[in-house]
């Protein structure tokens, strides 16, 4: 028993494998396909990102004083509830 001799690989342990390896390899081309198409969108939106952030600044700016503070107490009362709960 203890002769350190490895058992002999089967021909299903070797099928299987095979099978693995053949399962990751077509995961890996998704993922590879998938991570192509996200750096052509990234690509493509980057011309339009500045607008974006430019939309976004104006409507916080846009919003009343009065509701941003609200808005803000609202949060404080949220945090010291959380820190009594």
């Amino acid at each position: 028993m203890g002769c350190g001799v490895e058992p002999a690989i089967r021909r299903s342990d070797v099928k299987d494998i095979n099978l693995v390896l053949r399962d990751r390899q077509v995961v890996l081309a998704e993922l590879s396909n998938e991570i192509e198409a996200l750096e052509t969108a990234a690509r493509a939106l980057r011309p339009v990102a500045h607008l974006l952030k430019e939309e976004n600044e104006e409507r916080i700016e846009a919003e009343p004083t009065a509701m941003r503070e609200a808005n803000e107490a609202k949060a404080a009362d949220r945090t010291r509830v959380r820190r009594w709960v």
